[in-house]
Order: C-alpha cells, then sequence, then structure tokens
C-alpha cells in the first residue's frame, strides 16, 4: 500500500476511534529538510512525501527532533504544516524549543492538530539535555519541550519532546544518564506551569551504549532500572528497532509514561511504523523512505479518551 493511500483511509479510522483514544507519536526527521549536516543534498527532505506518511499516522501529536530553523527550514516546516491541513482537514501548529535559530542547530517540536488538541502551556526543560551544567541550549544540545495539552475526547497530558546526546563516547553516554536522572524532577517542574501529573516523554533518546564495553542493551538495561525507580516506565516497542544505519536496526526511539498514568494500561504497546514496521527491522539501503525521509521510523500510540485524573 502507498503511503497515499494509507493517508486516504485515515479520516474513516478516526471516526471509529474518535470516542475511544487520543493517539501521539515521535519520529526524528533527519537533519528536517535539508538531509544532511552539510546542506541539501541527495537525501533532502521529500516534504510531500513526509506530510502524506504523517497524515498515515492519524496522530493529534507528533514529538519531532532535528528541525533547522533556518530560512529553508522555516519555509519547508510551513509547506509541510499547509499540507497536513489539506490531507486531514486540520489545523496544524509547531510548537518549537527557544534555543537560538542559528546555522547548523538542531531543534526539537512538538506538531499537533489544533482542531483536536488544544495547547495549555509549555516551556523549555533545560535538564533534559544533560549538559553539565544544565544550560538547555549549551553546546548545540537540545533541552526538552514540554506542551500540556487537552483533547477533545476529555484528555489532558503533558506531552515532552526530547533528543539526547548521540555517540558512543563518555561524554554523549554521560549526558544521557543525566537526563534520565532528571526525569523524577520533571514533575514539580511542569506542575509550575500547568498541574497535570500525566507526563508522557517521548523522542530519541540514542540508547546506543558507549566504547567502554556497554552495549546498546546494556544502556537499555540501566535505563530501565532507573525509570523503575522513578516512577516512570517505557513502553514496549513492536518491532524491536526505530533506526537503521548501515543497514542495520536498533532501538533508539523511546516512549516513557509517568507510572501512575492510569489512562496508559500497563500491557499497551508502541508500534514502530514506516520500513521498520514493514520490514519487521529488516530494511533495505535503498528503501525511498530512509534516501528522502529519514534514518529513523515513525513510533506512535493510543491513550485512553477517558480522563482518569
Amino acid at each position: 500500500m502507498q503511503p497515499t493511500e494509507r493517508a486516504a483511509e485515515a479520516p474513516a479510522q478516526r471516526a471509529s476511534q474518535a470516542d475511544s483514544e487520543v493517539r501521539a507519536g515521535t519520529l526524528n526527521i533527519r537533519w528536517f529538510p535539508d538531509g544532511d549536516a552539510d546542506g541539501p543534498g541527495e537525501h533532502t527532505t521529500d516534504v510531500d512525501t513526509l506530510a502524506v506518511s504523517i497524515a498515515s499516522l492519524d496522530v493529534d501529536v507528533l514529538a519531532v527532533q532535528e528541525l533547522l530553523l533556518h530560512e529553508r527550514g522555516e519555509r519547508a516546516l510551513g509547506r509541510l504544516r499547509a499540507r497536513l491541513d489539506s490531507l486531514t482537514h486540520g489545523q496544524w501548529e509547531v510548537l518549537l524549543d527557544g534555543c537560538p535559530r542559528e546555522e547548523g542547530r538542531q531543534h526539537v517540536g512538538l506538531l499537533y492538530n489544533a482542531s483536536k488538541a488544544e495547547l495549555l502551556g509549555s516551556m523549555d526543560v533545560d535538564a533534559l539535555s544533560g549538559n553539565e551544567r544544565g544550560g538547555g541550549c549549551d553546546g548545540f544540545m537540545r533541552p526538552g519541550l514540554a506542551g500540556a495539552f487537552r483533547f477533545q475526547t476529555g484528555v489532558d497530558a503533558w506531552f515532552v519532546s526530547v533528543h539526547f546526546d548521540s555517540g558512543r563516547d563518555d561524554r554523549a553516554f554521560e549526558r544521557r544518564g543525566r537526563a534520565f536522572e532528571s526525569l523524577p524532577a520533571l514533575y514539580d517542574a511542569l506542575r509550575s506551569v500547568y498541574d497535570d501529573h500525566d507526563i508522557i516523554v517521548l523522542g530519541d533518546m540514542n540508547t546506543m551504549g558507549s566504547d567502554r564495553g556497554v552495549s546498546n542493551e546494556d544502556e537499555l538495561r540501566g535505563v530501565e532500572a532507573m525509570l523503575d525507580r522513578a516512577h516512570y516506565r517505557r513502553l514496549w516497542l513492536e518491532p524491536g528497532c526505530t533506526e537503521i544505519s548501515g543497514g542495520r536496526a536498533s532501538m533508539l526511539d523511546h516512549v516513557v509514561v509517568s507510572g501512575d498514568m492510569s489512562e496508559v494500561v500497563p500491557s499497551m504497546r508502541a508500534r514502530v511504523g514506516g520500513p521498520c514496521g514493514e520490514s519487521r527491522c529488516r530494511v533495505s539501503r535503498e528503501d525511498p523512505w530512509l534516501a528522502h525521509i529519514s534514518d529513523h521510523c515513525p513510533v506512535t500510540f493510543a491513550i485512553s479518551a477517558a480522563d482518569e485524573d
């Protein structure tokens, strides 16, 4: 099935889901819209195909990472929102972190359909950058971006888009550790803006291990133990990969929810889409998605429409 066909099905699917769930997800859009750190080239983002793919996810809120907000990026983001409006008959807005909009800096965002989701409050969360001295934008790192939303269904919750440091060197590994360790304090920080204890942290957490003998599985086990102590939990991913590099699949993107969020049942799983889901993690290096959208795949999940607060 082509993306355009999937997008065409979305309104019909939504009609049956409207009274039962809120859908959300995350997607790292590789160096959007240039596709590369060095500027536009062979991997430049195909904005129209990206819009069709996002529409087919049928989400109300999508955490996004690796946005470039130079002039080209601003124009491409405007085209993406306009195309999504047309495809979904919605009203798409984007919330962006407050870091300087300078050349070469990646940003995190929350793309949301304002006809389904009302933004109640927002803030940058510097500690989620993992920076040594706490500045969320220092060293071209990214703070967490938190948005509190209320949906037509009655649910309200915080969604926090994150992009932790990438790399297997000591500094990147330690930055990720600090970012994860900051999660317990997130409750109080967010409640100062909008008082709701339902928190969903999602995005590219780069759980790739370190060169000091820590595998990506080892890092993830450590993260799981820390999350349990902090009263959060990570949703199981199906299938178990979210990123493709050099023809190999890995699991870098995650959805983490506050442990007392009753709208998310313990058995809930997040679904990995795009070529990762379609191929069950056996993606061809020649897949058009990898060439013109991203080396990451979208992750989506649904939460109960009944607000249990």
